[in-house]
């Protein structure tokens, strides 16, 4: 038996009346729509009693009652024998149980294995659907086919059902089960699984029966409840005289331990040679060590191994053995790998996550994986049989991303061996070239890229480095892929360029570069209406790119603008910004009304562009080496606002031509570096500024020649670097920041 300390807080529910009104909101959802049926107001109320005042209690069971909002299915859950069980006026574990009760069998299946994760655990969504794929609790059905879809509507019903909670932090979209759900989990999964905690070990009956087992354990590092940890070692060994090991299917250790547990852990698990699931942490030992047996272990179908110290330890050689295996997980192992010789006896992998997509690349006949559902790297090599283009259409269900290298290496007549007309789960796609080849064949290269056509269900495109001299149809005038929600196009000197507005390019022979003639590179046909990220990378032709009136949706969608290395382009579809201050026109406001990113580099002969920022919704700009002046300027809005600009000696001023003044006024942060100075004007404008730097600047700002106008900024920090002025002007200066000299 294990021991557990329990310090129970019990919290105040909410006053009965705001408490009805949650439930019937969870009930009924946010909408005004009431049931006035007096009998389920009745039942309602009745069990609302039950509830305790507690919000998670009204969630959970309001959610189970709004599935079927009859009087037979509310009056079954008021009489559930199940809130016979409650023990005190705070408990609401059998509010929680009959919420369970009343979850289909799959979600059951679903949730109550989740007891093996420690408290509080944040979850992955394609971690938690891999969880359940090595467990085998999910399976297509008639209208499903694909199981990570199944998976992914299971979890979103069980959010609905409100047994799981949406969360965001630094990492992203997580999902958490409240503390007492997780208590809910370990009840009614005791009989098949057991949870242990080096740091709260509690009472807990090992039922004989116990398939699935978890361990957690504290920093080994930190003394400071040694005893605990103590008798946590002694119950362990107490442990492995009850628990069966050889019936152990699912095995998963969380966090940090010393050489003492690794003795006792291999000790205790030496007979494990049923294991279907093994997630093993923090590995400072060789498997091996762990696990004798490890090699034997040729049920798997789950294999996660996470080794965040970088070591030389291996990847273990034996897991091309694992024939059973549906998800490899080393995407946090920082050791040494060699697995990809013989990755292809695994015909059953349906994921292999890895830390770098050379792990997927080195994959020789990857084709044998048919069931793996994202292939992050394919690199086409003609020295080794194995990585040729068939390779790829024996993959029928590859989803996600896909990286086709070294496409130089290809024939055209081995484009349709890909098969990627026939992928419609594949959602982002980049077919790459080598650059600065100087043994390019554009016709043939043309013929490949046509012949590479991809499915219309694609979001994402990136064509790099490609020799031909046009785009192909397929992204042209016979626009396939209409759903694109980002393109990029990096290293490529097309003649004609996809439909993006108008778009002018310059000749490719000499004479006709010198004599800088350019020509329409605009392709008429369908626009792409849902991009929302463009990316215009290395392009030397390029010479205009204007917006055209005709179809003005062509950018109402765009996010992130990139251009990069374009050397001869002079104009972007901002024009009609430079005269507008401030934006007062419709057509002031047509071309790029969503943007939040833009970043601009390289660009030497772009000289018109809009103040920054034109518009509110810009959160990000950066503009590096872009035209005379302009050395580099990057704004932001996202946490503080701050903006930074560097000249080069050659700007004329610093105006509203330039900086967007009177979307300035939240700035925080004001970096200047070899620039004309401010007018004063304009200076007065940035009423929250907190932070000033000025460096290389021959004055300090340009005062008004008559103004009677008192202001003051809430500056507290002042730098000044190698500038030509006088004391004067820096106690004028001083006269507007008085909480400088506070």
């Amino acid at each position: 038996m294990v021991k557990q300390r329990d310090k129970p807080v019990h919290l105040e529910g909410l006053e009965p009346k705001e408490y009805w009104t949650l439930f019937l909101a969870c009930v009924f959802g946010d909408t005004n729509q009431r049931n006035n049926d007096d009998n389920l107001i009745e039942i309602g109320e009745k069990i609302v009693e039950k509830l305790k005042g507690s919000p998670l209690a009204a969630k959970t069971v309001g959610r189970l009652l709004r599935n079927n909002i009859s009087v037979d299915h509310w009056t079954r859950v008021l009489e559930s024998k199940e809130w016979e069980s409650q023990t005190n006026e705070h408990d609401i574990m059998p509010a929680l149980k009959v919420s369970y009760d009343y979850l289909p069998f799959h979600l059951q299946q679903c949730f109550s294995p989740c007891a093996l994760f420690p408290e509080d655990y944040k979850f992955d969504s394609e971690e938690l659907i891999h969880f359940w794929i090595g467990l085998d609790i999910i399976h297509p059905d008639n209208r499903i086919k694909r199981i990570e879809d199944i998976g992914r509507n299971n979890l979103n019903d069980l959010v609905n059902y409100g047994f799981f909670k949406i969360g965001t932090g630094d990492s992203g979209k997580h999902y958490v089960i409240h503390d007492l759900l997780h208590d809910l989990a370990l009840k009614v999964s005791s009989q098949e699984c057991l949870h242990i905690s080096s740091s709260s070990p509690r009472a807990v009956e090992i039922a004989p029966s116990v398939y699935h087992l978890s361990i957690s354990m504290s920093d080994p590092s930190n003394s400071e409840d040694g005893i605990v940890k103590e008798n946590f070692m002694k119950e362990l060994n107490k442990t492995r005289k009850i628990l069966k090991t050889e019936n152990l299917r699912t095995l998963m250790l969380f966090g940090d331990y010393n050489a003492s547990f690794v003795r006792i852990f291999s000790d205790l698990f030496k007979d494990a040679k049923s294991l279907r699931v093994v997630y093993l942490s923090t590995m400072f030992y060789h498997v091996e060590f762990l696990l004798h047996n490890f090699s034997d272990l040729v049920h798997l179908r789950y294999l996660r191994l996470v080794s965040k110290y970088y070591s030389k330890k291996q990847v273990p050689k034996s897991i091309p053995r694992f024939y059973q295996l549906r998800v490899l997980d080393i995407s946090d192992w920082e050791g040494v790998h060699s697995l990809h010789e013989e990755m292809g006896n695994l015909v059953k992998l349906r994921h292999f996550l890895v830390p770098s997509y050379e792990f997927h690349s080195n994959i020789c006949n990857v084709g044998k994986l048919e069931n793996l559902q994202e292939l992050k790297r394919f690199k086409i090599k003609q020295e080794s049989n194995g990585f040729e283009l068939m390779e790829l259409g024996k993959l029928e269900e590859i989803g996600g991303s896909l990286h086709i290298c070294n496409l130089e290496n290809a024939l055209a007549n081995e484009a349709h061996e890909a098969k990627l007309l026939r992928k419609n789960c594949l959602q982002r796609l980049t077919l790459s070239w080598k650059k600065g080849r100087s043994n390019t064949s554009p016709d043939e290269e043309d013929q490949l890229l046509e012949r590479l056509r991809p499915h219309s269900n694609l979001h994402e495109l990136c064509i790099d480095g490609h020799g031909g001299s046009t785009c192909p149809t397929w992204l042209g005038k016979n626009l396939l892929t209409k759903g694109l929600e980002a393109l990029c196009l990096d290293s490529v000197a097309w003649k004609h360029l996809p439909p993006l507005g108008e778009l002018y390019v310059i000749g490719q022979s000499v004479e006709e570069r010198e004599s800088g003639e350019e020509f329409s590179s605009c392709i008429t046909g369908p626009c792409f209406r849902n991009l929302k990220r463009l990316e215009l990378i290395g392009l030397p032709r390029l010479r205009r790119w204007v917006a055209n009136e005709v179809c003005p949706w062509y950018f109402s969608l765009i996010e992130v603008l990139i251009v990069k290395d374009c050397p001869e382009l002079t104009e972007l579809p901002f024009s009609s910004y430079t005269s507008c201050y401030p934006l007062e026109t419709d057509s002031c406001v047509t071309w790029f009304p969503r943007l939040n990113e833009l970043k601009i580099e390289d660009c030497r002969n772009l000289l018109s562009l809009p103040p920054i920022p034109y518009s509110d919704a810009l959160c990000s700009v950066t503009l590096t080496r872009v035209g005379r002046g302009l050395e580099e300027l990057r704004y932001s809005s996202k946490t503080y606002h701050s903006l930074s600009i560097e000249g080069n000696g050659d700007m004329h001023s610093l105006d509203e031509t330039v900086l967007a003044f009177h979307n300035l006024t939240q700035l925080q942060i004001l970096c200047i570096k070899n620039c004309p100075p401010l007018a004063e004007k304009h200076l007065q404008m940035l009423t929250m500024l907190e932070t000033l730097e000025i460096n290389g600047s021959s004055n300090l700002f340009l005062p008004l020649a008559r103004s009677d106008t008192i202001w003051q900024l809430p500056v507290t920090s002042l730098k000044l670097w190698r500038c030509n002025f006088s004391g004067k002007e820096v106690t004028c200066l001083l006269t507007h920041l008085p909480e400088l000299l506070a």
